[in-house]
C-alpha cells in the first residue's frame, strides 16, 4: 500500500518466517538491514497466495478455506480457475463455496467445535440464514438428519413416485425449481422438487393425457396421484368368478405342470 512517497507492504504468506528473521536480527545473528529475498504480488492475487500457503498447514481451520474460496470469487476468479489453481475438482470448489454461504453463526459454532462438518453441510440446503438460525438453540443444532428433514419439509424428494413419473426435465420446463444437496450420501439422489403444488399439477396433466384413449372406450375414467385406503373403501367390489379353462387353455396348463415337475425332479437329482 502506498502512502505518500513511502511504499508499504502486507505479508500474506510467510508471517512465521518474518517473525523468525526479526528474532535473528534482535539477537544479532543477522544484520537488521540484511537483504532478504521476497516476492511482491498484486493485491488481486493476495488471497490466492495466502490460501495456497496456509492450505498445507495443519492448524488452518476448514472454515478458513471456505471463506477464502468465497473471497477469490468476489475478487473475480471463476470456479474453474480456482479448481485449476489449487488442483481440485469443480465439485470440491462448489462444495466449499456452498459451505461459505451458511449463516455466520453456524460457521462460528463450527469453529468452536460446537457443530460437526456434517451438520454444517446439512445447513447448505437453504440459503435463508433466518431459517438456519431458527434451528440453533443455545449454540446447538439438531442432528444432520433432522436439519435436512426440517429444511426440506415442504419440498418433494426426487424419489417420490410423482417426481419419478414427471421427471426433472418436464418439471423444470413447467417452471419448477430444483434444490440439490451437494453432500447427499452415495445411495441418495439429494434432489428435491421445490414446488409440490406444481409437481402435482404436472403429474395430473400427464395422467389426463395418457387417459384420453381410455375415455374413448370406457364410460368412467378418473386420474389421481393418490388413492389411499380411505378413498378405496368408498367403492364397492365385484366378486370374482372362477372360469373353466377352454380346451386349449387346459392343454397348456397340463404342459406347464409337466414342465414344472420335470424341473423339480432335475433339481432334486442335482442336489
Amino acid at each position: 500500500v502506498s502512502r505518500g512517497k513511502t511504499a508499504r507492504f502486507e505479508v500474506v504468506a510467510g508471517e512465521r518466517r518474518l517473525a523468525a528473521l526479526k528474532l535473528l536480527a534482535a539477537r544479532g545473528t543477522i544484520k537488521a538491514d540484511a537483504l532478504i529475498e521476497c516476492r511482491v504480488v498484486p493485491i488481486e492475487r493476495a488471497t490466492a497466495v495466502s490460501l495456497a500457503e496456509n492450505d498445507m498447514r495443519e492448524n488452518m481451520h476448514p472454515a478458513d478455506q471456505f471463506e477464502a474460496f468465497a473471497t477469490l470469487v468476489e475478487e473475480g476468479l471463476s470456479e474453474k480457475e480456482i479448481a485449476a489453481r489449487f488442483s481440485v475438482g469443480l465439485p470440491v470448489v462448489r462444495a466449499r463455496l456452498a459451505l461459505s454461504r451458511v449463516a455466520p453463526e453456524v460457521l462460528a459454532l463450527y469453529r468452536d467445535d460446537a457443530l460437526t462438518l456434517e451438520q454444517v453441510e446439512a445447513f447448505t440446503l437453504t440459503n435463508d440464514h433466518d431459517r438456519q438460525r431458527g434451528l440453533l438453540t443455545n449454540g446447538r443444532a439438531p442432528s444432520a438428519w433432522e436439519i435436512r428433514r426440517q429444511l426440506t419439509s415442504e419440498a418433494v424428494p426426487s424419489t417420490d413416485r410423482r417426481a419419478r413419473y414427471v421427471g426433472e426435465k418436464a418439471y423444470k420446463a413447467a417452471g419448477g425449481a430444483v434444490r440439490k444437496d451437494l453432500f447427499a450420501a452415495a445411495n441418495q439422489s439429494g434432489v428435491y422438487f421445490e414446488d409440490a403444488g406444481l409437481l402435482e399439477r404436472v403429474a395430473l396433466a400427464k395422467l389426463d393425457e395418457e387417459a384420453t384413449p381410455l375415455r374413448q372406450t370406457w364410460a368412467w375414467v378418473e386420474t389421481r396421484t393418490e388413492f389411499d385406503y380411505s378413498e378405496r373403501s368408498r367403492f364397492g367390489s365385484i366378486p370374482t368368478i372362477r372360469m373353466e379353462p377352454t380346451p386349449e387353455q387346459a392343454e397348456k396348463i397340463e404342459q406347464l405342470r409337466a414342465a414344472a415337475q420335470a424341473a423339480t425332479a432335475a433339481r432334486a437329482a442335482l442336489e
